[in-house]
């Protein structure tokens, strides 16, 4: 049987995914960052701590071999160090957050392959870039990305509503479980904090 250690459950997104496990049935526990537990107890663990976090925990999930890993974007906001996680041996399947991918109901939306066009006032602590940086990897071209006082976003001129948003996060965690292949691994995590390098430079 699954079981899943959310580590940062007291953030907004630990709740989030707390409330998307009790809903899907999965056995799951949570931990504040200032809290330990001992990782190999358990056989996933989400990463959901505050951004300059995510590389630490993602590291400790490893080394104690848990075997599905999936931490929130981006795995730390630096391509160099991102690359060190790919050079260590581990049997862990590491994935990371890519809720975007599963905005629509019919298909898995794959990477560098769309129009995307987005518009939202709410900003986080590592700004607008890193915030958007799904979809800067999803956009076949550099995504029209602006601030304002209505959240507006489409893929492929079709809209995505917040329904869609919070679905999205339903449906990923959902193929986590089950088929995990369908979410963004170790090197999509790469290439995606690259792209919103170079936005960024």
């Amino acid at each position: 049987m699954n079981k899943t250690l959310i580590i940062g459950n007291r953030g907004r997104m630990g709740r989030r995914y707390s409330a998307i496990l009790e809903h899907l049935g999965q056995n799951s526990t949570g931990i504040d960052i200032s809290e330990t537990a001992t990782l190999s107890d358990y056989s996933h663990v989400i990463v959901c701590t505050p951004t300059p976090t995510h590389f630490e925990f993602t590291i400790k999930a490893v080394m104690e071999n848990v075997p599905h890993i999936l931490c929130e974007k981006p795995l730390c906001g630096d391509s160099a160090k991102a690359k060190r996680v790919a050079y260590l041996r581990t049997k862990s399947d590491i994935r990371v957050v890519c809720n975007w991918a599963f905005v629509s109901e019919k298909t898995v939306l794959q990477p560098r392959s769309h129009d995307v066009e987005y518009s939202n006032w709410m900003t986080g602590n590592d700004g607008q870039e890193w915030d958007c940086c799904q979809l800067y990897y999803l956009a076949r071209s550099r995504p029209t990305i602006k601030r304002g006082p209505v959240f507006r976003a489409s893929i492929n001129g079709l809209p995505v509503t917040l329904t869609d948003i919070d679905r999205s996060y339903v449906d990923m965690l959902n193929h986590w479980y089950k088929a995990p292949q369908a979410l963004w691994g170790l090197t999509d995590a790469i290439a995606m904090e690259q792209i919103v390098e170079r936005v960024m430079s």
